[in-house]
């Protein structure tokens, strides 16, 4: 099952515009400047409305899945925000009852349980007027899954439902999973889906638009020239929540034979609270490295993530270069040449790329 039930919640595109702002008589979402140099020329594009397409690199990040991401369980709304952090903390309280006997120096002390807390805060920030109005959306969903469901329309007399919530954030706030290495983390990315969240309760949320900071303000929205309006939306959101976690598997210590595994799983297997609460685990051949080949194990995966990048920038480029001088035909013969010598020196530096990481690979191995 999907993480969130409909793509409003899912897709970060801030450049994107609404019907309105494209097709109104006078509206424009932002000014080309050379617009009115065609107009002056005479250009055959004056008479043409442009659309200026802004883009956000914050946007891909977020498409990446680098967010906060929060589900309603009632209801399975759920919603996402980017993760501009600013402040992810954890508390682990241990409550205990402690009783005084007549003739000891210290009480004595019954455990009772550990309760996990996370403080969460960030920033909703918008890059764009379009952005901005996002952005209340998604905050208002958010706010509105602070509350249960009812039995009845209209009728606040029996609550269906407590307002339990889902929440995950990358590989640092989620449900137990099966622990992954280092490697492991590096070429598979967290599943943002509705069982992986972490289940818990929100028990407060406080919201600052920053309306009143100068630093930041917010968009007055109006066309300009033609409406003005008295309606604004924040630049910058700021919001913080306290999570209390509910755990949905055992935690504690459990023995078999003279062995002892947390989570209560068989020893040695990845029970899936056998890593709690981060759920990752040490790289097996890291333990055998020496400082040194740890440093160097670091430079191979570098120099192997470099030369695959490489090699698909080349194979593009290549495509592309082939491409055009299948369409320009009648290309001139030096032009060709430049191409190829210049697509052929990338292949040279390419393939010292790959011989230096081979004598890394075999240094590190001891050949």
């Amino acid at each position: 099952m999907a993480f969130f039930k409909d793509s409003q919640a899912t897709a970060f595109d801030v450049g994107r515009a609404d019907k309105e702002e494209i097709l109104g008589e006078d509206n424009y979402y932002s000014v080309d400047v050379t617009r009115a140099a065609d107009e002056a020329t005479g250009d055959k594009r004056a008479g043409a409305k442009l659309q200026t397409y802004y883009v956000d690199g914050t946007d891909s990040l977020a498409n990446r899945g680098l967010t906060i991401n929060l589900v309603h369980v009632p209801t399975g709304t759920g919603v996402r925000f980017k993760a501009f952090l600013m402040a992810f903390n954890e508390s682990y309280n241990s409550d205990w009852s402690s009783e005084s006997v007549y003739g000891r120096a210290d009480p004595i002390h019954m455990f009772k349980q550990t309760s996990r807390n996370i403080s969460l805060a960030w920033k909703i920030v918008a890059a764009t007027e379009g952005e901005a109005i996002e952005n209340l959306v998604r905050l208002q969903r958010f706010l509105q899954m602070l509350y249960p469901t009812y039995t009845e329309k209209n009728s606040a007399q029996t609550i269906n439902q407590s307002p339990l919530i889902r929440l995950q954030m990358s590989n640092m706030i989620r449900k137990a999973a099966v622990p992954k290495n280092l490697t492991e983390l590096r070429q598979h990315a967290t599943t943002a889906a509705l069982p992986t969240g972490l289940l818990g309760i929100i028990k407060n949320v406080s919201v600052t638009h920053n309306m009143e900071n100068p630093e930041v303000g917010a968009f007055e929205l109006g066309t300009p020239g033609t409406h003005t309006t008295n309606n604004i939306v924040p630049k910058a959101i700021e919001v913080q929540m306290d999570f209390s976690v509910v755990h949905e598997h055992m935690l504690g210590w459990t023995k078999e034979g003279d062995s002892w595994t947390f989570g209560g799983g068989a020893v040695g297997a990845n029970s899936d609270a056998a890593a709690f609460p981060y759920y990752v685990k040490a790289q097996e051949d890291a333990d055998r490295l020496s400082p040194q080949q740890r440093a160097l194990a670091n430079q191979v995966w570098m120099r192997q993530t470099r030369i695959d990048v490489d090699r698909d920038a080349l194979k593009t480029s290549e495509a592309a270069r082939q491409t055009a001088e299948a369409k320009a035909g009648a290309m001139a013969v030096g032009v060709r040449d430049y191409n190829l010598v210049a697509h052929t020196a990338a292949m040279d530096a390419l393939t010292t790329q790959t011989e230096e990481h081979n004598s890394l690979v075999a240094e590190l191995l001891g050949e």
